[in-house]
């Protein structure tokens, strides 16, 4: 088969004309058209290593959009295909860093001699293992993870949406620009300590969490629409394509890389803001709640397990959020 593929490619290049009478033949296109076309078209047979070498390209192109389009893993022969290994190779060298960091704080916990200033990590272990059993636990996380989360989702929302009115309304991005600067520019504190006066303790780490969401959002999602490729949207005004197919063929995935960008960065900062803000306003059945009690009863150890909590819950929201966003524009692109 490949020697007669071979030969096909050969001939197809080497006698173009007589080739054009065969695609006519098979009713194609006309020979005069295909006599044209077929030195630009590129006909290759490619064997052995330069096969390998072009296919691996074109296949790892379709795995990093989509992994189930080549069936869910690259071909190999046998060895672990360079992506994997890149991949493994770089969780192995995060597992020694935090290796590293943790002897470091070992060491540190052993120079101060003091649990109370620095209790060692398996002091804090220890810690965060009786805390998870307590009845108030679950109950405490999903208090700050239902708020900070709601808060996160309305940023986004109302982000995105805003953003599309601002890209195709100047006059509404030069109304926003001002909100977006105070929030952009005012310390974190300032807010929590004005939302106090405002709102309810309750729904306070929402409302700041929003706060801190809402620019990143709107900014990068802007940002995406804006360098969206002129010479597409001047075909698209021309040929009068409407905006909600303008808006799903150019402006979606144009928009996709600086939006995930945008969340990476506002979904730690909700976090941080919103646990800053019940910690800052003693809200009741919180994880700042706790934070706030270890700090005044001078329970270091409680301090860093319920911070070793934070941190496991942001990591775990980040990673879900961004997944299913990419599964959205997944299924948006294979629609």
């Amino acid at each position: 088969f490949m020697e007669e593929y071979a030969a096909s490619a050969a001939f197809v290049n080497d006698q173009p004309a007589e080739a054009a009478v065969l695609v006519e033949k098979y009713g194609i296109v006309k020979a005069a058209v295909a006599e044209k076309a077929i030195p630009a078209c590129n006909i290759v047979c490619l064997t052995g290593d330069d096969m390998k070498t072009a296919a691996s390209g074109y296949l790892q192109v379709l795995y990093d959009q989509n992994p189930e389009s080549v069936g869910g893993k690259l071909p190999g022969d046998g060895k672990i295909n360079a992506a994997e290994d890149a991949m493994k190779h770089a969780s192995l060298q995060k597992c020694i860093a935090v290796a590293l960091a943790l002897a470091v704080w070992q060491g540190a916990a052993m120079a101060v001699g003091m649990d109370l200033l620095l209790p060692s990590p398996w002091q804090v272990a220890q810690r965060l293992w009786t805390v998870w059993q307590e009845p108030d636990f679950f109950p405490t996380v999903a208090f700050s993870l239902l708020r900070i989360s709601g808060g996160f989702g309305l940023g986004l929302v109302l982000g995105v949406l805003l953003a599309v009115a601002a890209g195709r309304l100047r006059v509404l991005e030069i109304l926003l620009w001002p909100y977006v600067t105070v929030i952009k520019s005012v310390p974190v504190a300032s807010f929590i300590i004005i939302c106090l006066i405002w709102l309810n303790t309750s729904q306070l780490a929402v409302f700041i969490s929003f706060l801190m969401v809402f620019p990143a959002i709107y900014s990068n999602t802007l940002q995406g629409i804006r360098s969206a490729d002129p010479a597409l949207l001047e075909m698209a005004r021309l040929y009068r394509v409407p905006f909600s197919r303008r808006l799903g063929y150019i402006y979606v995935p144009q928009v996709k890389p600086f939006l995930l960008s945008g969340c990476s960065v506002a979904l730690g900062m909700s976090w941080k803001s919103g646990v800053a803000a019940e910690v800052i306003g003693v809200v009741g059945g919180s994880i700042g709640e706790r934070l706030y009690e270890s700090k005044v009863y001078f329970q270091t150890a409680d301090l860093l397990a319920w911070t070793v909590v934070i941190v496991v819950c942001s990591v775990g929201f980040e990673k879900l959020v961004l997944w299913l966003l990419r599964r959205c524009f997944a299924a948006w692109e294979g629609r």
